[in-house]
């Protein structure tokens, strides 16, 4: 009797510790579904300086993946053909972030294909310039020049859409958004401050070579007396580069403001017949995918155009 006491002590002694170490592995498994359960966002931005925007914006927010359509070496999109890799992307994405004002010539494709697809125009409430036409110019691009992502005002106001738009799709990580969003705004405000220390009294003429380099002008205050745009598609005659040769020689232009582009050899050329001298600046349309890119290359834009202005 006590042998089968014994034996059914025991038994119960492995039904209990079974129970046991089954209760453990049941909250192992748990585990991984409860952080599933906060959905990842996926994200995208049509090119380069909306990707740097939105990486200052999410920075430290693990649940979204953030994607830029379209690489970071493409440049300005006014005639950017979506490829199939980049449709498939779009497919899978929650928001697609977009500079507006026709830069995103596309756009009318992706919206027809992806209807519910939810759209950011980070233009919204950005100061515009009108585009103005330039010597080698026979494209309309709009109504505005829509480069403005180079006034620096213009880039806090895009953050600040970016982030009230990443708000309202996960607002359990509003604090963060608008945290990274006032950092990078005061980063802004003191780039804007050594703006004003560059001493324009003598109000000096400048020729450029790149459209948005009239936010420069705007921000900055120096006069445009005459601009050129050139790129693989679109290249100034012969006649419109000796007319540019006459009015900077009349205007005794000897300051040129070019990208490191096709551009750059029309200012090249040009200089050689006025004396001027070309100085380059970033249009920040490519670059390294790091969050303090643009900061880094408006720093540098401004030190060119206070040596070039500042004298």
């Amino acid at each position: 009797m006590k042998k089968w006491i014994m034996i059914c002590m025991l038994m119960m002694v492995m039904v209990f510790s079974g129970c046991s170490n089954a209760e453990p592995q049941q909250k192992e498994n748990k585990t991984p579904q409860t952080t599933q359960e906060k959905e990842e966002i996926q994200a995208v931005t049509s090119f380069y300086p909306i990707y740097i925007l939105a990486l200052n914006v999410t920075d430290g927010v693990e649940n979204v993946k953030l994607t830029n359509l379209t690489g970071s070496q493409t440049g300005c999109l006014h005639d950017y053909q979506l490829t199939t890799d980049n449709m498939k992307t779009l497919r899978e994405t929650d928001l697609l972030m977009i500079n507006g004002i026709g830069m995103e010539g596309f756009l009318d494709k992706v919206i027809e294909e992806n209807p519910s697809l939810e759209v950011l125009d980070t233009s919204e409430g950005a100061f515009l310039l009108e585009a103005k036409e330039a010597k080698g110019d026979e494209d309309d691009h709009g109504k505005y020049n829509s480069h403005i992502w180079l006034s620096i005002p213009n880039a806090v106001k895009q953050a600040e859409n970016i982030r009230d738009a990443f708000c309202r799709l996960d607002p359990d990580n509003e604090e963060q958004y608008k945290k990274n969003t006032e950092e990078f705004a005061n980063a802004m405000k003191e780039l804007t401050d050594q703006m004003k220390n560059i001493d324009l009294t003598k109000k000096q003429n400048a020729a450029i070579f790149h459209q948005g380099f009239e936010y420069f002008s705007s921000d900055f205050g120096f006069d445009v007396a005459f601009r050129i745009d050139a790129d693989e598609d679109t290249t100034p005659s012969a006649k419109e580069v000796k007319e540019a040769v006459e009015k900077a020689k009349e205007q005794n232009i000897s300051v040129f403001f070019a990208a490191d582009d096709i551009g750059k050899q029309f200012a090249d050329t040009i200089a050689e017949e006025t004396g001027a001298k070309v100085y380059i600046l970033d249009p920040i349309t490519s670059g390294e995918n790091k969050k303090d890119a643009y900061e880094k290359a408006m720093q540098n834009n401004i030190r060119i155009l206070k040596e070039a202005l500042d004298k």
